[in-house]
């Protein structure tokens, strides 16, 4: 056939096509081409060669990926205060992504070189767990009409995006002068992230693709490094509800002897396994997923139970072992306790937004009382405020916006291989949640 059009191949229509040929992206380039040994490739080009979504791809370039905070290393300095924290510094070896890898000063900048990963097998899967958590965090769908945060970075419509991983990544600006934060930067006060002049240096390195947008940027955009635990733990507004959420061991220990009460768990846990183990202590109930997290003040928490009877703190719970109940009796208080408490855990990461209007039910981790399936939640904001309403009575708790250390709190749960953090070489699954500070104790099991 003769045509009057030439057609591109599908690799130099999608956003991916300017990170093959660019000099400043000289290792991504194999990590989402799938040149790497066919053995630990991550087919990251079947996803982003797809012309029928519309993506934006931030690729940061060979200067960026040689500043790397490796999150499990990070992640257990910040939440247990033990470990070093390490700094991977990612370059080519014979076509295949290679780590070095440095301790860090006490200013948190590069110090001694420890040692190189990724030159074996084992080495490889780990430099390709790493990768996938970066590309994971640098992909946002632009055109997913079911989800109010997926949009395009750069056209100044929205604060808040969701990424592939599920993060949360907060542009500012417009066009190629777009900037971008996540919580790695808010949590560590680091400076954004700014697309880079490209190859020629008499523009940036800002593309408009036929599936979407590209961008190469200077800086590896990470996840805050902090836990759900931690950061409650560091707040003192979140006092009583996180004393709440730290349970009482005796007590489960003492219900747990019923068959019954097997289903009962602690809100917080190490989760140890035979092969992972959570990086200090992480919510049970989270599943790879993303969360938020709902703090009533003090004040609204001795409201909830002066109102409730049947709501009783893990004191009074204890009392009633010392009172010769039974585990069954005891047993029922603890899951009223617990499912109260849940109700406070949203499937669904919602910030306070000043651009994205949310209005909507998300389901939450407590319970329905008939026990098919979770009792769900309303959600309603923008412009700066956030709502939540319990679905079974007219109880809403409005988030506190007043301190900004109080709302839209990043955190990330980490799950990682083995049985010892300090052992750990790879993620095997985290949560991302936001933690927000609200004027009102939920209580979905008291009719008003």
């Amino acid at each position: 056939y003769l045509m009057d059009k030439v057609y591109a191949p599908v690799d130099y229509q999608s956003v991916y096509a300017p990170v093959l040929l660019s000099g400043l992206t000289k290792i991504m380039s194999p990590v989402i081409k799938n040149d790497q040994d066919n053995d630990f490739n991550m087919k990251y080009h079947f996803y982003l060669r797809s012309l029928d979504n519309q993506y934006n791809l931030l690729v940061p370039t060979d200067k960026a990926l040689a500043f790397y905070r490796d999150p499990i290393s990070w992640a257990n300095y910040v939440n247990s205060g033990t470990g070093v924290r390490e700094i991977w510094s990612f370059r080519l070896d014979k076509g295949n992504v290679v780590a070095d890898v440095y301790s860090t000063n006490p200013d948190g900048s590069i110090g001694s070189f420890l040692r190189t990963v990724g030159t074996d097998d084992n080495g490889k899967w780990i430099i390709n767990n790493r990768l996938q958590d970066i590309l994971d965090m640098h992909i946002v769908v632009a055109d997913n009409e079911t989800d109010p945060y997926s949009g395009f970075v750069d056209d100044g419509s929205h604060d808040f995006l969701l990424t592939k991983g599920g993060s949360l990544l907060m542009p500012e600006g417009l066009g190629e002068n777009v900037t971008f934060k996540a919580g790695g930067e808010i949590e560590n006060a680091l400076e954004p992230a700014q697309v880079v002049d490209a190859d020629r240096g008499d523009r940036k390195a800002y593309y408009q693709m036929q599936n979407g947008h590209t961008f190469f940027v200077d800086k590896i955009l990470q996840d805050p490094f902090k836990s759900v635990f931690t950061a409650m733990r560091e707040q003192p507004k979140f006092d009583k509800f996180f004393t709440l959420l730290l349970g009482d061991d005796d007590v489960m220990t003492f219900v747990q002897n019923d068959e019954s009460n097997k289903d009962l768990v602690s809100i917080f846990s190490t989760m140890k396994g035979e092969q992972s183990i959570g990086i200090g202590m992480v919510v049970s109930t989270f599943q790879n997923y993303r969360y938020t997290v709902l703090v009533p003040t003090d004040e609204a928490v001795d409201k909830a139970f002066s109102e409730d009877p049947n709501l009783m703190t893990w004191e009074e719970i204890s009392q009633l072992i010392d009172e010769n109940k039974t585990p069954e009796e005891v047993g029922e208080k603890v899951r009223y306790l617990l499912e109260f408490l849940h109700y406070h855990f949203i499937d669904g990461i919602i910030p306070v937004s000043g651009k994205v209007n949310v209005d909507g039910e998300y389901e939450t981790a407590a319970r329905r009382t008939d026990g098919m399936g979770f009792t769900p939640i309303h959600a309603q904001g923008g412009n700066g405020e956030l709502a939540f309403s319990c679905t079974v009575n007219d109880q809403t708790a409005h988030v506190i916006t007043d301190d900004p250390s109080c709302y839209n709190l990043l955190t990330r749960d980490f799950i990682v291989n083995g049985d010892n953090v300090s052992s750990a070489t790879q993620i095997s699954a985290s949560s991302r949640a936001v933690i927000h500070l609200v004027d009102c104790a939920l209580n979905y099991h008291k009719k008003q």
